[in-house]
């Protein structure tokens, strides 16, 4: 399957399906965001990664010289340690319900087939299929927002679309639940959760 930065993206869904034609109206406009922002998000999702993939506290990397330029040092791998022991701990926390949990990071998630934009991916940062002895399965989608803005994940396009691709990409799975998790460290320490139904999830985006 051809993955790219879909044109209808997961990051921008608020924004598209309340305004369907602000892709329009901003087609060939220049990107006016703050580029020192996103560069610093993009290093602490590296960071992030490699600290799940290789079970390493984020600390530990003090020095490493990130994709986009950034040195980590003790503010950066504290704001991301928050992230990773909050994935830890819901990981725990489900193997202590009797659940099965198998950890995927950096998801490319098909999203074509809400979008209707052939080959069109989203990238989750952290799913966790959960698996239960009776055959109950939950998809849990945790997105790591590294801003100053609050983000809720009640009935949130983005990450209903990255939950709903992942469920498509791992459909040799049945799962009847969806826990949409933002982590947050610039908020709060603890994650903001919201739980639901994939039948409803499917409704709403």
């Amino acid at each position: 399957m051809s993955e790219y930065h879909a044109l209808l993206s997961p990051s921008g869904a608020a924004k598209w399906i309340a305004c369907p034609n602000s892709l329009a109206a901003e087609d060939g406009q220049p990107d006016t965001g703050d580029a020192g922002a996103r560069d610093l998000g993009t290093d602490k999702h590296e960071l992030l990664a490699l600290c799940l993939e290789f079970k390493q506290k984020a600390i530990t990397y003090t020095g490493h010289v990130l994709k986009c330029g950034h040195t980590v040092n003790a503010a950066i791998a504290a704001d991301v340690q928050v992230v990773v022991d909050g994935v830890d701990e819901r990981v725990v926390a489900y193997q202590l319900s009797g659940a099965t949990v198998c950890v995927e990071l950096e998801q490319a998630v098909p999203i074509s087939q809400i979008t209707g934009e052939v080959g069109a991916t989203g990238t989750a940062d952290v799913v966790l299929i959960v698996t239960w002895p009776d055959g109950r399965g939950e998809i849990c989608v945790i997105d790591a927002k590294f801003g100053y803005r609050e983000v809720d994940p009640e009935m949130n396009p983005q990450l209903m679309m990255y939950a709903l691709g992942a469920i498509e990409k791992f459909s040799q799975h049945t799962f009847q639940t969806a826990s949409l998790m933002i982590a947050q460290p610039a908020i709060s320490e603890t994650f903001s959760e919201w739980q639901t139904t994939v039948e409803i999830g499917r409704a709403h985006v």
